[in-house]
């Protein structure tokens, strides 16, 4: 069963920054099923490392696309990813070290991090950007 249903409202309305962040509600998903699966120690390992590849080429991808049209709040967008990416490292690292908890922590920060960032700040830069688009019609 599928816990995080995606929802057009998450839509930004950028087709590859959109099909990343549904790759993004899919991991949050795999990982609420271990949790529920109690097979978290088998699977926590390949989803941290694939988070960690995902949010390298996702935050280069925004943060390109966000210097490409002038998004004045890029600065805050750089300074929350890296959060995110510090966070993903301790993470890691509490895994590593045998933390049995670290599953409900990585889909609670993982479940926070999508409320809060992608469905609201995110979605500053889709519109900075379909109001640039508007404005030089």
């Amino acid at each position: 069963m599928v816990m995080y249903a995606w929802k057009e409202s998450f839509r930004m309305g950028i087709d590859h920054i959109d099909n990343q962040h549904r790759q993004f509600f899919y991991l949050l998903n795999e990982l609420d099923q271990a949790i529920e699966q109690r097979r978290e120690e088998d699977f926590l390992d390949p989803l941290l490392r694939e988070l960690d590849r995902y949010i390298r080429i996702h935050f280069a991808d925004e943060e390109k696309l966000m210097e490409g049209i002038g998004f004045p709040e890029i600065a805050r967008q750089r300074s929350e990813h890296a959060y995110f990416a510090s966070q993903l490292g301790l993470l890691q690292s509490r895994h590593k070290s045998g933390d049995a908890r670290i599953g409900a922590s990585a889909l609670e920060f993982m479940r926070d991090w999508f409320m809060n960032h992608i469905i609201t700040e995110d979605k500053q830069y889709a519109e900075f950007l379909f109001a640039g688009r508007t404005l030089l019609a």
